[in-house]
Parts: C-alpha cells; sequence; structure tokens
C-alpha cells in the first residue's frame, strides 16, 4: 500500500503543474437584417431611377379645427369606422385626412385619443357594413387598414 502511494506521488511530480485550456466564446450578435449580406457588393439601389420629387401631406390650414378630441371632416351616422392611420402629430393627421377625403366620397375623421391623432374613414352602423368597405380604401394604399369602433 505504501509503494502505491509514494509511485502515484512520483507520479504526479513528474507530470508537473496541470495546464488548463481556456476557450472564449465569442459574444453573439444577431445579424442586422438591414444591411447588405458580407459577399455583396452591388449598389443596392441599381436599377431604380432617381428620386425627383417627394409628395408629403402639408399642413392643413383649411378645416375649422374645434377645441374638441375628435376632428370631423364630414358628419357621422354610425359607430363603426375604418382605421387606416395613427399618427403622433395633428397636422400631419389632419392633412392625409383631407387627401383622403378627396378621393373617397365616405366621411373622414380624425380622432385624437391619448397621444396619437388616429384617421379613420367611414361611418358604419354595424361592423359588417364596415367589412365591406375595406378592400377600398385598402386599394387607396392603406393595406393595414382596419375596422374600429369609435367612441363618442
Amino acid at each position: 500500500m505504501r509503494k502505491l502511494i509514494l509511485s502515484s506521488a512520483l507520479l504526479l511530480l513528474a507530470c508537473g503543474e496541470p495546464t488548463v485550456t481556456t476557450y472564449e466564446q465569442p459574444e453573439h450578435t444577431p445579424p442586422d437584417p438591414y444591411a447588405d449580406r458580407p459577399d455583396y457588393s452591388g449598389d443596392p439601389f441599381e436599377g431604380f431611377g432617381e428620386v425627383i420629387s417627394l409628395e408629403v401631406p402639408g399642413v392643413v390650414d383649411t378645416l375649422e379645427v374645434e377645441e374638441s378630441d375628435t376632428v370631423r371632416i364630414a358628419e357621422t351616422a354610425g359607430p363603426y369606422s375604418i382605421q387606416i392611420s395613427a399618427l403622433s402629430d395633428r397636422e400631419t393627421a389632419l392633412g392625409l385626412a383631407e387627401a383622403v377625403s378627396a378621393d373617397l366620397e365616405m366621411d373622414v375623421f380624425v380622432d385624437h385619443v391619448s397621444s396619437w391623432w388616429k384617421v379613420r374613414v367611414g361611418s358604419f352602423e354595424d361592423q359588417r357594413s364596415a367589412e365591406e368597405h375595406l378592400d377600398t380604401v385598402r386599394s387607396l394604399g392603406f393595406g393595414d387598414a382596419w375596422v374600429v369602433r369609435r367612441s363618442e
């Protein structure tokens, strides 16, 4: 038994200090969905024309705005509408409402809810009637439009 302990001790001394190898794993960062692929070196806008002008809704000063939270471009008849946008800027919302009211023969509303100016189209008695007009509103470029119940 003594020989076994002695030989084990000699073996350990002969091996020297144990070597510890550490490996640092690189930190994982998610890929940037807006970045070009690493192997891409071309022009991402190749084939597109030069932007000459850009149309944005301007400040609307032709609408009479009351002090209430709701700006009405037309009179309301029902509690359901189709919401096309929620904007943080009142003037932009009014400009959008005026532009949309020129293209549609439906009522257009700008409701101030919390910190948002919500542009809503139509005044319908029930949800089904509003859904029947949803494709018309979406065809104007508002693909995310949906039916909402307006609070009075």
